[in-house]
């Protein structure tokens, strides 16, 4: 009772381990019919993910990324793992000592300590984050001065607009929250078709996010802090329609292509270091520096 207050939904969180470890430590008829589950679901997720990917759609498979066994349409992603996507990840990071960026595909370790690197224990105290209960988080956003999704956290100087976040993260159903979200970054006649699409996925209980590439640096908290967040924010989407092309231009080539087709680590850095260098160029035609 006392971690419901906490987490969200603890003994979901805590049931999603037990399914990958129970076959493990249990004893038994009790192992044999906890490998049985976990061979359901993994049977399952493997087909849908099959299925998914013949029909064209982009689904990553390794386990260092957190969009792990998720479709990825645009800049939504849709769990095909029935929930376990999270976990898996969180578990095969924390054992391998490495992540894989969603945004770039860049592979990097963890606990290497280089400035600003992350380590373990940052990966697991965001996963607990994550799943904490919206009054924590929202003690959480007031403490850090932000929220998760980057909105500032002010009530000294901004206190009406402060409250109105924390009360949405409050009150607004995740339902709704990502149904908007799906509609907000989807572009042109698409909006409709994915804010209704991520909607019915929901209540069929396949989580879906949306999130795109969102740019960061110090010239971008310089733009924010000297031209107001009225004009960032029009910069951003500039930034987000250019880079969007940029990359459907890049992914369309042969050499990219061509190196998705071996798992190789040079090859993943090689996609990493382009996309790095097509934000870059973004960014400069953006803030013309």
């Amino acid at each position: 009772k006392g971690l419901s207050t906490i987490l969200f939904s603890p003994r979901f969180l805590v049931s999603r381990f037990q399914i990958m470890y129970n076959p493990i430590v249990k004893n038994g008829a009790a192992r044999i019919e906890a490998a049985k589950s976990l061979a359901r679901i993994a049977g399952i997720s493997v087909a849908v993910v099959g299925l998914a990917k013949m029909a064209g759609g982009s689904v990553e498979d390794d386990t260092r990324s957190s969009d792990f066994g998720k479709l990825k349409v645009g800049d939504t992603r849709f769990d095909l793992t029935f929930g376990m996507s999270p976990y898996i990840s969180l578990l095969s990071r924390q054992i391998q000592g490495k992540k894989v960026s969603t945004s770039t595909g860049k592979v990097t370790n963890l606990n290497s300590g280089d400035f600003g690197s992350e380590t373990k224990a940052d990966l697991l105290r965001s996963f607990l984050e994550n799943k904490s209960s919206p009054i924590t988080r929202a003690i959480l956003d007031t403490i850090e001065g932000k929220t998760i999704d980057g909105n500032k956290i002010d009530f000294k100087n901004s206190p009406k607009e402060s409250t109105l976040i924390l009360a949405d993260s409050l009150i607004t159903p995740l339902l709704a929250k990502d149904t908007m979200e799906a509609f907000i970054e989807a572009s042109g006649e698409n909006k409709i078709t994915m804010g209704v699409s991520v909607g019915a996925a929901s209540l069929m209980g396949v989580g879906a996010s949306t999130y795109g590439i969102k740019p960061t640096g110090k010239k971008w908290e310089e733009l924010k802090q000297k031209k107001g967040e009225s004009i960032y924010k029009e910069a951003v989407s500039l930034y987000e329609d250019r880079l969007n092309k940029k990359l459907a231009e890049l992914k369309s080539t042969d050499w990219y292509k061509n190196s998705l087709e071996t798992p190789q680590e040079d090859d993943r850095h090689n996609r990493a270091d382009m996309i790095d260098k097509v934000k870059e160029e973004v960014t400069k035609q953006v803030l013309g520096k």
